[in-house]
């Protein structure tokens, strides 16, 4: 008996879907259809109109919806992916990236390594919908970017305080790479490098933030984060 799912979806790095083992490619629109509710779950048809359309008097989002589903009925693979009444929602068996990788957030948050691990199957800076402009988009890849950094820096608190400097080390680097000027990654990044006696290393990157955060914002490092380097001497 062939265990499979029915369908897979990705939207993390980039956009695909697969219907039994074959790639499909929906028309734009519908493919916005698609990713709209795996973000945000099922949703009366009016709600997805008004994300579709923001902005759009409400009759006419709602026509627009209502001429999309009709005409992407005529696409073969649309009934695999979602079902259309009485909500808008994934069809059963659609297996989606982004619930993946809202597993591993959760274990991260719990220190697992194994976490850790699984994450380095996603791209190296993991992006929701990357290059999709839509105000919906948008404010999931942002939720995404802030819950994946908070949740790498508690998995960071929990290793260093267990000695895993390495981990501590991979977790605070992608944590940094998802925003640079974030203070608290760069935080974990200096305990590592300290924790580990690389003294030269937790400096550097101090620097670096430092330079960043100046040429950026025109701002210097949090207290908290110059307190790290107490004593240790530096030109910034």
């Amino acid at each position: 008996m062939d265990a499979r799912p029915a369908a897979r979806l990705s939207l993390v790095g980039t956009w695909s879907a697969e219907i039994a083992g074959r790639l499909v490619d929906p028309p734009p629109a519908a493919r916005q259809v698609v990713a709209l509710i795996a973000v945000r779950g099922p949703l009366s048809r009016s709600e997805a109109a008004r994300l579709l359309h923001p902005g759009c008097d409400p009759r006419v989002a709602a026509a627009r919806l209502r001429d999309l589903l009709s005409r992407s009925r005529r696409w073969p693979g649309l009934g695999g992916l979602v079902v259309v009444t009485p909500h808008l929602a994934l069809a059963d068996g659609v297996r989606v990236d982004l619930r993946r990788l809202d597993g591993m957030i959760a274990g991260l948050a719990r220190g697992r390594v194994a976490a850790l691990e699984a994450l380095q199957e996603f791209p190296v800076d993991p992006e929701l919908l990357p290059g999709w402009h839509q105000e919906w988009a948008a404010e999931a890849r942002e939720s995404l970017s802030r819950r994946l950094s908070r949740a790498l820096c508690r998995f960071c608190a929990h290793r260093l305080q267990a000695g895993d400097v390495d981990s501590v080390l991979l977790a605070a680097e992608q944590a940094g790479r998802l925003d640079p000027m974030d203070e608290v990654a760069a935080r974990w990044q200096i305990r590592a490098y300290l924790h580990g006696g690389d003294r030269a290393l937790a400096l550097r990157r101090f620097t670096d933030l430092h330079d960043l955060l100046a040429a950026e914002l025109g701002v210097a490092p949090e207290p908290a984060t110059r307190e790290l380097l107490r004593g240790l001497p530096t030109s910034a």
